[in-house]
Parts: C-alpha cells; structure tokens; sequence
C-alpha cells in the first residue's frame, strides 16, 4: 500500500503550513505525464542511449549524497527516486539516464540494474543544482519574471536580466556565452538587426559617417557590431536562426573571418578565403549545433508531440507499478487502489471544496493502512 501511497507524491515538512487541494495531485500527474512525451512513464530511457532529447529531472537527495551530479528520465524519477528531493529541468539534449549508476550508488534501477558506472557523454551545468541565469540563483516559483531557455546550453535566463526585444510565445534564446562561442551568429545580428543599438553605437555610426578616412572608421565601426553579441546579453531570434540555409551560414563564417583578417589590416578581399566545408553536417558540427538541421528538435515540437501523446492509462500505471510481483501481490495492490480510491473520494466529499492539508493525509493514510491489515488477517485466518 505504501508503494501505492507514494503515487500521490506528496512531500510536505512538519513545520509547513502547506495545503494540499486534490486536483493539484492530479493536475501533478497530468504534466509530469505529457512531459515525459512518447518515452512515457512505464520504463527507463537507458535503454536508449544518449535520447536526442527528453524530459530529465535532477535528484539533489543523490547529488548531496555522492557529491555528483544525477539527471534521471521520468520513469526512475516516479519509481527509483520517489522519495527523494528533485528538481524538474523541463528537457535536455543527448542525455542519458544516471539512475543506478556512480552518480547514485545508493540507488538500484528498478528498470535497468546493469548500467555503465558514468554517462561520460552527459552534460551537467549549474541547473541540477537548481541554479539558473547570469544571477546564479536558485529558481523561486513566486517570482513573476518570465524565463527563457539558450538553445545550445540549455539553462535558463531571466527575463528581467537579459536585453533585446520579445514576441509574446517567445522563449527560447542565445546566450551571450554561446553566441561567442559561435562567430557565424555575428552575421545574423546584421541581417536582421535584432539587436537594440546603445547608444555608443549611434555615436560609432556618427562618427563613421563624417570620418575623413570613412573606409577605416568603417572597418571599426563593423568590428564593434561583429563583437556586439559577445559583449552584450541580446540574443538573436531562435525561429529565424533556424529558417535559413546552410548556404547563408557558410557564408556567414566566411564574413566573420573577413572581418578578423581586415581587423589585421589585410583589407584585400583577395585574401579574404572561404573556409573549406565539406557538407553542412561537417559545418554545423564544428560549432556543435547539428540539430539546428533536425526541424524536430524544438521545444515547440516536442511540446506538440507531448501533448499528443495519450495520458498513461490506470491500467498502464498498474502494470508499471506492479512488474516482478506475483499474483498475490497485485491483488493485494489492486484492492489497496480501490479502496484508496474509495476513501479519496469521501475525504474529498467531507472537504466540501476546501483545501486538504497534510494531516488530512496522514489520517488518510492511517485509515487505509488499518483497512489493510484487517484484510490481511481475514486471510491468514482463512488460511489456516
């Protein structure tokens, strides 16, 4: 019973005045479902190596514990580390579950015992801490600003502490950290002039266009638009980013090294080369951005294909819940459903629409261990 208990998830310390409404619960279960997208919640993604991209959760209970950082999928979050303390991360890119592994040795994977001892390939930032942004804060769920997440690094960013103009929908971005590494994006910051200009840059402009020498100041007033985006939080439009060709990004990395070679005063465009690029996943690979070519892989997608994904039904969450025991054990399992079921619905009916609080939970909990064990003894006496 207690395993069936532990669905609701519920963890609240004896010293909060935290309340409880049921369809938080159910709301709860709803999201961490749709999250979990077509990998469901059934089974350990480990299986499948390194998922281009999946929902991953970050359990501090065993990154306290070991010292290392642990990124788990939805099935071990909801299986493996259900009493642990987690973080949601929303998604990642090419990260494998570390349920079971070094990172958590305490921990056994109810789904894959075997696992390699470390994920070398998975990325960690200051996120499975639950830190984000430039601040390096810790997320506060009561904080009004709206946050957006870099395309390549994945963290996320405050509203209130990057510059540049939003769309409503807008919320994704290139933080100025990956942009630098990244000199073709200078190009797109020049096509599209997304980019707020300050005004040191009117100033620039001013200066350049009554300049005597204009093709010198000309020279200084592109090199400070080329390193705009290394030197400021603004960042470039993921969905037109994402719309060009390879053909404009080719040309885009020609134009940044033609602009460091007249930056060394060698302003022939004779000496100015296009670099050599085999094919675009050559290019794209060089600046580990490959999935900029995969037009399924944005958050936008991923949201859509979460969303029509059916929610795990009761039978499938029974049949997740119950793998390895023996017939016994899932009868036992199915009436403690039933009869929490059963007792749900009279608390909820006694609550009268009014909050349900922790100790509403624990009396809860108590009635159905009692109605359980009577059972039991009805059994054993039967038995016998």
């Amino acid at each position: 019973l207690s395993k069936v208990f532990l669905l609701l998830k519920i963890s609240m310390s004896d010293e909060s005045d935290a309340v409880l409404n049921i369809n938080d619960l159910i709301q709860f279960y709803e999201d961490v479902d749709e999250l979990a997208g077509a990998h469901g919640t059934s089974n350990c993604t480990y299986p499948l190596g390194y998922v281009k991209r999946q929902a991953i959760y970050s359990c501090i209970t065993c990154w306290e514990k070991s010292g290392s950082f642990c990124g788990i999928c939805t099935a071990c979050y909801l299986k493996c580390h259900n009493t642990h303390d987690a973080l949601q991360l929303y998604t990642k890119r090419n990260f494998r579950c570390d349920c079971g592994n070094s990172t958590n040795k305490d921990v056994c994977c109810s789904f894959i015992p075997e696992k390699d001892p470390v994920n070398e390939k998975n990325l960690y930032g200051h996120n499975f801490e639950g830190k984000y942004c430039y601040c390096n804060e810790k997320s506060n769920e009561t904080m009004e600003d709206d946050m957006f997440t870099c395309i390549f690094c994945e963290d996320w960013f405050h509203k209130g502490h990057i510059t540049g103009s939003y769309e409503d929908g807008d919320n994704e971005l290139i933080c100025k950290g990956c942009a630098a590494k990244r000199p073709f994006l200078s190009f797109y910051i020049e096509k599209y002039g997304v980019m707020e200009k300050t005004d040191e840059d009117k100033k620039s402009e001013t200066e350049t266009a009554d300049a005597e020498h204009g093709a010198i100041e000309y020279n200084k007033a592109e090199n400070k638009q080329s390193n705009l985006i290394q030197e400021s939080n603004e960042t470039e439009s993921v969905e037109q980013l994402k719309a060009e060709k390879v053909e404009d990004v080719k040309y885009a990395d020609a134009e940044v090294k033609n602009v460091s070679l007249k930056n060394q005063q060698f302003a022939d465009e004779e000496k100015c080369v296009q670099p050599a690029v085999k094919n675009e996943e050559d290019l794209y690979k060089s600046y580990d951005c490959e999935f900029l070519l995969d037009d399924e892989d944005t958050f936008e997608k991923y949201n859509e294909n979460s969303q029509n994904n059916p929610v795990s039904s009761i039978e499938e969450m029974f049949d997740h819940y119950t793998v390895g025991m023996n017939p016994s054990q899932k009868l036992e399992i199915a009436y403690g459903i039933a009869e929490m079921k059963k007792e749900l619905s009279q608390m909820v009916a006694e609550s009268d629409g009014q909050t349900i609080t922790m100790e509403d939970v624990q009396r809860l909990n108590q009635r159905l261990e009692r109605i359980i064990e009577n059972k039991r003894a009805r059994y054993e006496d039967k038995k016998y």
